[in-house]
């Protein structure tokens, strides 16, 4: 008897992944139907996101400008949201944003030190969302006071 209960979960467990096959290539979200969104970060880098694009990653100097702008081809995207550091990006309640059809940049952020998290969420008419991830690392800058002979000793022409 073992041998067929264990074919029974067997055979269940084979449906019910395909079931999730099914869904996930109905909904668009297996074929990357999201919205291909590029990301600017002014001074630093610019990337191109499609669904399940990995996270960029960018080292910065502490207390520097952080100004991020997004653009997507037209009608691709019906909404953006975004976000600094969430702990639960599925809380709509924490991004910075809520969805907004006209946004397409984010206020000027600086840090003086430690990683932080930049979410852009972008959906399309139909639903399907791509998220952007950009991890920034800031570093301190480490500025200490020269005397005057040391200076002199320096600069000196």
């Amino acid at each position: 008897m073992p041998c067929c209960a264990a074919g029974g979960v067997a055979r269940a467990a084979a449906r019910l992944l395909a079931a999730f096959l099914a869904a996930e290539l109905w909904s668009g979200s297996a074929l990357g139907a999201g919205p291909t969104v590029r990301l600017t970060m002014e001074g630093w880098g610019a990337w191109s996101f499609e669904p399940g694009s990995p996270p960029a990653q960018v080292t910065v100097p502490g207390s520097s400008p952080l100004r991020f702008a997004w653009e997507a081809d037209p009608g691709a995207v019906s909404a953006y949201r975004f976000g600094w550091d969430l702990q639960y990006p599925t809380d709509g309640g924490e991004w910075e944003q809520d969805w907004c059809a006209t946004c397409q940049a984010a206020p000027e952020r600086s840090f003086l030190t430690g990683e932080h998290r930049f979410y852009l969420d972008a959906r399309n008419a139909g639903g399907e969302l791509t998220t952007v991830r950009v991890v920034v690392r800031v570093v301190r800058v480490d500025v200490h006071e020269l005397s005057w002979t040391e200076a002199k000793t320096r600069y000196r022409r």
